[in-house]
């Protein structure tokens, strides 16, 4: 072989190791593009399968919620935080959180009466303008959303939201007067931002008490932890009274209808009433007319009405049983007669349907205010759950707000909206650490304060 053909064959033999080389580059390339997409595969597989099992359990949830309500009827609003407080479902968990009012004699876990909240489509000016970190010109365009008719002049109108970059309409360019069909509609109202409905995400996590300090009132020191939770806990368009409080059928208002009325008294109370002549605005001014006991005013509480003849008698007042301290506050009562009534319903055990006759037993003459209003009620209406859900390795959590209606034969979901981003993990993250580290075993009962 000459020296020429030698070199040839070397050279071919360089090449073939060259292109091996190559091809074995691309090929180990290949395999690790490939890998990592499988790896970003099986991730996303997991989390998919993690989100769907943490829907599951939100379910889970929501049955179990219809079945205590079913079964508990108002006693429901009762129960420990046992009862409410990492429920096992499956390979996950579920909590049922409830607001935080700054009152420790209220649990952490558990049901909301609606009726303790005010009502966007009946609250007037006056008590919009006690909330926590409320405005004129706020409180007057939340006012004027609904209606026309009494619309206030600082308040926004149609042609302030046709004037803004990307223009609407005012609901009430549709109707002259019409209803809120949810709570977050008030963004759409000028001035309402998030951080007014849901907060600025600095109050205490859900779960535990807050570790404010609360004055003697029963309201937080300053006001900055009531905005930093926002309104959205302290409104409803889902207040109703049902059974017996939502079929007032004793009409105060009727002339001539005095001897209606005592017949009436005589055949509930079982002993004679006189009713004063006169016509009577409001059920206040009739008890203290006919001198009846507070007991037996509680009596004949759910079948008076003062609306006139042809009206439907108003359904969105506020249970006083189960308002919180700001609500309350809304109502026109002083920090004193707050925290008179929530210490007696605290000692009496927070019945959330004890007859209406504990309040002018507590406040004594300081209960006109309140009572003249015709603005508060002794019944739970609905019910809405907070429920959050988690699978077992702590990959994907489930937040979703249901509203239950129980006028019915059998409860009934009326509202469910997922409020899964609305902030993120809303409970102590040392919990969920805990949960993905595989610690956390369901039997730890989260107490106030305390991470687990």
């Amino acid at each position: 072989m000459n020296d020429g053909r030698k070199k040839f064959l070397a050279r071919r033999r360089g090449s073939i190791l060259i292109i091996a080389m190559v091809a074995c580059f691309t090929i180990s390339a290949m395999v690790l593009v490939l890998c990592r997409s499988m790896a970003t595969e099986a991730i996303a597989s997991a989390n998919q399968a993690a989100e769907l099992q943490a829907g599951a359990i939100e379910r889970g949830g929501e049955q179990y919620v219809l079945g205590i309500i079913s079964s508990q009827s108002t006693a429901a609003l009762q129960l420990t935080d046992d009862q409410f407080d990492a429920i096992q479902i499956g390979d996950g968990w579920f909590w049922i959180l409830r607001p935080q009012y700054d009152d420790a004699s209220l649990p952490t876990f558990g049901l909301v009466d609606e009726s303790s909240k005010l009502n966007l489509n009946t609250v007037n000016y006056n008590q919009l303008m006690q909330l926590p970190g409320m405005t004129d010109d706020v409180a007057s365009s939340i006012f004027n959303w609904r209606s026309v008719a009494n619309a206030l002049p600082q308040g926004a109108q149609d042609n302030d939201y046709l004037s803004q970059q990307d223009g609407y309409h005012a609901k009430t360019y549709f109707a002259p007067n019409t209803l809120y069909e949810t709570v977050e509609e008030l963004l759409l109202v000028r001035g309402v931002t998030k951080q007014m409905l849901y907060g600025d995400g600095t109050e205490t996590p859900l779960g535990q008490q807050s570790s404010t300090a609360v004055m003697s009132s029963g309201m937080s020191a300053g006001g900055d932890v009531e905005i930093s939770r926002g309104l959205y806990d302290l409104l409803t368009i889902y207040s109703q009274e049902t059974g017996s409080g939502g079929q007032r059928s004793v009409r105060l208002v009727t002339p001539g209808n005095r001897l209606q009325l005592q017949t009436f008294l005589a055949q509930t109370l079982g002993h004679a009433v006189i009713v004063p002549p006169g016509t009577y605005t409001n059920l206040y001014t009739f008890y203290l007319a006919t001198r009846m006991s507070s007991d037996d005013f509680s009596k004949i509480f759910h079948s008076l009405t003062t609306a006139a003849p042809g009206t439907a008698p108003v359904v969105a007042r506020v249970n006083v049983n189960t308002a919180s301290p700001e609500v309350l506050t809304c109502l026109g009562l002083g920090s004193a007669d707050v925290q008179k009534l929530i210490s007696a319903r605290a000692s009496a055990g927070n019945d959330p349907a004890a007859q209406i006759g504990w309040v002018l037993k507590t406040l004594g003459n300081d209960a006109a205010g309140i009572m003249s209003q015709n603005v508060i009620t002794d019944q739970p209406s609905r019910y809405s759950a907070d429920i959050l859900a988690v699978n077992n390795n702590g990959r994907a959590f489930k937040r979703v707000r249901i509203v239950v209606d129980t006028s019915g034969t059998t409860p009934q979901i009326i509202y469910r909206r997922d409020i899964t981003d609305r902030r993120g993990w809303p409970m102590d993250p040392q919990l969920l650490a805990t949960i993905r580290a595989g610690q956390f075993t369901g039997s730890d009962v989260t107490t106030p304060g305390a991470t687990p």
